[in-house]
């Protein structure tokens, strides 16, 4: 689930790139990379976090939820031109977040834009290791934390 960071653009904040990278602790610049869009489901118990994890593969699979009246429209994955299989959408996580967050990002699980260092650790560890979204297409991490487990997916590195 963790994938490789584009190392072909030049960080913002680097003196030699003249970018505008935003100030952190004592005046030194950011480099880019350094802040995420990040979003979660948190559960409190590990079977909730599996039960979520299980709804997103289910709806990227694009089966109809049983017992749900078939006219009932829900998101379906997305069929990734790297690997030729069905993926996770932005739409689904959003959705399931709604139904399986625990927490105040319930709705749609976002937490915003998060500086590295703000973060729990083992958070922000797979946090920073996923690949950010991609043409509507989520890559998906876990994490266990004080606060419960999460499902953890980052729209974009800023």
């Amino acid at each position: 689930m963790a994938g490789k960071k584009n190392n072909n653009s030049k960080a913002k904040g680097d003196s030699k790139s003249g970018g505008d990278g935003e100030k952190g602790k004592g005046g030194d610049k950011l480099k880019g990379g350094q802040k995420i869009e990040v979003r979660h489901i948190l559960c409190s118990k590990h079977s909730r976090k599996e039960e979520a994890l299980a709804e997103i593969q289910r709806l990227t699979r694009g089966d109809p939820k049983e017992g749900a009246p078939s006219n009932e429209a829900e998101p379906t994955g997305k069929t990734d031109p790297k690997t030729k299989s069905k993926a996770p959408t932005h739409a689904i996580f959003v959705h399931v977040a709604k139904q399986f967050s625990e927490d105040k990002a319930s709705q749609g699980g976002s937490l915003g834009q998060k500086t590295k260092g703000s973060l729990h650790p083992e958070f922000e560890k797979v946090a920073y290791s996923l690949q950010p979204t991609e043409n509507g297409i989520v890559h998906i991490g876990e994490a266990k934390t004080d606060f419960g487990y999460h499902l953890i997916v980052v729209d974009k590195r800023l």
